[in-house]
């Protein structure tokens, strides 16, 4: 097991805790107590899976995650790989903007506003779209499903629409 440890853009590959708290306690503005050496042990000798981000008394944080690769250069390869087709797959604002014709399926979580007729009071409350929508890239897709939900006249147009690269709007290429 090998741990990818990254801080701001210092990173590397380390084989035990010592090893990482030599990294750590090397880089400018790292500053452990307890707490963090704690948390850092407790991953190290634990069956957690997945990262682990620590945060230290300066309000600063650092990564750190489990994996099998063996260096560095396999660790970046093997992130910007797709595992199914093995094809280079864009991440971030990157994959949002990649022109790909077709169907997309989408899901938008929005707080909408609802109005008591009687009181005249507003309330927000969570809802959800899904749909098919046939665009050139994902984030043509949200634009879609954005102002289909703001010509519709049952959605308030106070109601909150997330923006694309948020965790409130979930795609999928389906294929053209």
């Amino acid at each position: 097991m090998k741990y990818y440890v990254r801080y701001f853009d210092d990173e590397t590959m380390v084989d035990n805790l010592k090893e990482a708290m030599d990294f750590l306690s090397s880089l400018d503005g790292v500053e452990m107590d307890e707490a963090c050496v704690e948390q850092l042990t407790s991953y190290f000798t634990t069956d957690q899976k997945g990262s682990k981000k620590i945060y230290m008394p300066n309000h600063r944080s650092f990564l750190i995650i489990k994996t099998t690769v063996n260096t560095m250069e396999e660790f970046k390869a093997n992130n910007q790989k797709n595992a199914e087709t093995g094809e280079e797959r864009p991440s971030g604002a990157k994959a949002l903007d990649a022109e790909q014709h077709g169907w997309y399926e989408c899901k938008l979580s929005f707080q909408r506003i609802v109005t008591n007729p009687e009181t005249k009071k507003c309330f927000y409350y969570n809802d959800t779209l899904e749909a098919k929508v046939m665009a050139d890239s994902a984030r043509d897709a949200h634009t879609q499903m954005v102002k289909h939900l703001r010509e519709n006249p049952d959605v308030d147009e106070r109601s909150q629409m997330p923006a694309a690269a948020s965790k409130n709007f979930v795609w999928r290429f389906v294929g053209e």
